[in-house]
């Protein structure tokens, strides 16, 4: 099973933002895009797979806003939020293998939600808000 995170982001990520995130692999990484350009594969030289972006979504908030309370319980980027706050944001999935290019896969995740001003959640992590008991 994959660590599985999610880059929520004012920007949609794009092929100049995938580019420039491979840089932070610190290895040769090839890449390819599918899906018409809106989603990104990432591989290391042996073709090893490094990290995947899907498809990103635009939240709105009759559609995602109510859904990322329950997507994402207690994660401190959503303390507070109104769904109407999170309108406009972009939810990419971004999935990253355990293993020898796990620590390689998060740096390019890392920086992908870095380039596109956003954040990347680890959806594993248990992470609690400030009210929480």
């Amino acid at each position: 099973m994959p660590r599985e995170f999610v880059i929520l982001s004012p920007e949609m990520p794009g092929d100049a933002a995938f580019r420039a995130a491979a840089e932070a692999a610190g290895e040769p990484v090839s890449m390819t895009l599918d899906a018409g350009g809106l989603m990104a594969r990432f591989h290391t030289r042996a073709l090893d797979p490094l990290v995947t972006v899907l498809h990103p979504r635009r939240i709105t908030p009759d559609v995602l806003g109510p859904e990322l309370a329950r997507l994402l319980p207690g994660r401190p980027v959503l303390h507070g939020l109104r769904p109407d706050a999170v309108a406009g944001l972009w939810w990419s999935d971004v999935v990253v293998p355990w293993g020898p290019a796990e620590v390689a896969g998060v740096a390019v995740a890392e920086r992908l939600a870095a380039l596109l001003g956003g954040v990347l959640v680890d959806r594993a992590s248990d992470f609690r808000s400030a009210d929480a008991g």
